[in-house]
């Protein structure tokens, strides 16, 4: 079985690509959150008062994650594309090596909003039991 290339072979215009799709994902995820307090800001949810409490610290800390990986993603996508404007580098120049941290903030955001929806379900049907 082939294996994909290595992120550190990225060209400039590749390693671009993968932030921008970064970025995206990012802002998808975001999604997710925002629509749990929604849900979260409906009086009639019957949900223990705990429960809220772990939810609203689970958001701030998922949010908090993207946060940190959306503004890496953005501030290293915009200096490549600084670079390629100003001649100091082709869209077909090595990118260098990359960065694994935003990546990790993202997955981190990603795991707390699947553990925060978990929580919002057992805490709903804790209440109604």
């Amino acid at each position: 079985m082939d294996q994909l290339p290595s992120r550190n072979d990225d060209s400039v215009a590749r390693r671009i690509a993968r932030l921008e799709s970064a970025e995206k994902r990012c802002r998808y995820v975001g999604t997710g959150f925002a629509g749990l307090v929604l849900i979260l800001s409906i009086n009639e949810l019957e949900a223990a008062d705990f429960a809220r409490s772990i939810m609203v610290t689970l958001i701030v800390f998922g949010v908090a994650s993207l946060g940190i990986s959306v503004v890496n993603v953005i501030d290293e996508a915009g200096k490549l594309r600084g670079q390629v404007i100003n001649g100091g580098l082709a869209e077909s120049d090595p990118a260098g090596a990359y960065d694994p941290h935003p990546h990790f903030w993202y997955v981190a955001g990603l795991v707390i909003l699947a553990i925060s929806a978990i929580v919002l379900i057992a805490a709903t049907w804790v209440a109604v039991l």
